[in-house]
């Protein structure tokens, strides 16, 4: 995660309404911002693994289409996403597959030669993600964007960091959602120490900024203090929830003493549900315009999915040993575990539906959501047919609820196109495997 920089123009506003800055946080935009729009967010989703192609790729055309078999979690959202066929990986760089796959997808880029990886003959990757050159377009939020993990991968590898400040210079993230909650909240109680003060005292974080956030609400608009009540409670039951997990002796156990709760298999579904919340709150307040969220172990991922009813298969038990087999037990099972990651997806896509913004729209309508993987298919390893989704509107520049083909496109096509609508209409190229042809019609309106 990035560092902060002071947004004073918002502590103005609260001291002018007679309210501290701890509020900060806690408070959505106002509509006062309306003015000047909704800031646009981009969340970067990204899976591991590939998927099974026959049973993923939808049916019909452009406009009337049909989700598939993997997508049909999605049936509730349908209307706020793309789904895209046809797109590849170009290859470069000191490997291809699966490990240079993150970078592929969030920076176009290959992996350096020599490094900490294949016995010192693979590096980091080769330049800055997508997410990293908005976040610094955007000087003055509180933070300039937030890296995370869901899943058991706890240490940051090629195989499980999205997000690149530059050349060989990898964000790691946070896999741990209490220590994410700190980050994000302990400021407006003076930081780390005072919040664990106040949890062994079995209080709440808000228990400190309550006040000033009930003397703010008669003197802001109606549909601001709603939103502000929303917020507060959304804070409030994540709380609760990481308590119960994370902080809770008598809950689930770490596998082994090295080890804690939030890396452990049996974990992540209490992950996804955490940090799709602070993903809401972070970006209902604009502390952050950019996010990466990496599921399991991200490329490779050797994630073991204990609450899905997978049919054993001898030593095979996780998510990267299945997805090379051709087996039907082994495509039912990656069919299983892609349509859970759809299903947290889809219930990201909702929260940000349901939360809404300064301009009257939906947190959603003003986001853009890339979700991407590693490889198209397990057992081929193929790059030359890539899976990928958009979702949200981009501010009302997606037209979603759409199946578009493409052919053997490149992935950079792609990132050029959603770089021209974060604010880089001269970018022509992206990423160290492009060839520099622009952008791809048909994607934005």
């Amino acid at each position: 995660m990035n560092t902060r920089r002071p947004r004073l123009h918002r502590r103005t506003w609260l001291k002018g309404l007679g309210a501290s800055a701890a509020l900060t946080p806690f408070i959505p935009l106002p509509e006062s911002r309306a003015a000047d729009g909704a800031p646009l967010r981009l969340l970067l989703l990204f899976t591991g693994n590939g998927v099974v192609r026959d049973r993923f790729t939808p049916s019909g055309t452009e406009d009337d289409w049909t989700l598939s078999e993997t997508l049909e979690p999605l049936a509730a959202v349908k209307e706020h996403v793309v789904v895209f066929d046809g797109f590849k990986y170009n290859k470069g760089g000191a490997f291809h597959g699966h490990p240079a796959g993150p970078s592929s997808f969030a920076a176009g880029c290959g992996l350096a030669s020599g490094g900490p990886f294949y016995d010192g003959t693979v590096g980091w990757g080769l330049g800055q993600t997508i997410d990293q050159k908005y976040a610094d377009s955007l000087p003055g939020l509180p933070f300039d964007s937030l890296q995370l993990r869901a899943g058991y991968a706890r240490h940051p590898t090629i195989w499980n960091v999205l997000s690149y400040a530059g050349t060989e210079q990898p964000l790691g993230g946070e896999y741990d959602p209490t220590k994410l909650f700190d980050y994000l909240f302990s400021d407006a109680v003076g930081g780390v120490a005072e919040l664990e003060a106040l949890r062994a005292r079995r209080k709440s974080v808000l228990d400190v900024v309550l006040e000033d956030a009930e003397r703010l609400a008669p003197r802001v608009s109606g549909s601001d203090r709603q939103r502000l009540e929303a917020h507060l409670q959304l804070v409030r039951e994540l709380e609760v929830r990481l308590d119960q997990t994370g902080c809770d002796p008598s809950g689930p156990q770490p596998p082994d003493e090295d080890d804690d709760y939030w890396s452990s298999f049996g974990a992540m579904p209490t992950q996804c549900d955490a940090m799709r919340d602070l993903i809401t709150a972070a970006f209902a307040c604009d502390l952050t315009r950019s996010i990466s969220l990496v599921f399991g172990g991200g490329a490779t991922s050797q994630q073991e999915y204990p609450w899905l009813d997978l049919v054993p298969m001898g030593g095979d038990t996780t998510h990267h040993d299945m997805s090379h087999e051709t087996f039907d037990v082994a495509r039912d099972n990656i069919v299983k575990i892609d349509r859970w990651h759809f299903e947290m997806i889809a219930q990201i896509i909702e929260d940000l539906a349901a939360t809404p913004d300064v301009d009257g729209n939906s947190v959603l309508h003003n986001t853009l959501i890339m979700w991407g993987t590693d490889i198209g298919e397990g057992p081929s390893h193929t790059w030359g047919w890539i899976p990928a989704m958009f979702a949200g509107q981009a501010g009302g520049r997606l037209k979603t609820d759409r199946f578009v083909r493409v052919d053997e496109v490149p992935f950079n096509r792609a990132l050029v196109s959603v770089l021209h609508e974060l604010g880089f209409p001269e970018v022509d190229s992206f990423g160290t495997n492009d060839n520099g042809s622009g952008g791809l019609d048909g994607i934005f309106g």
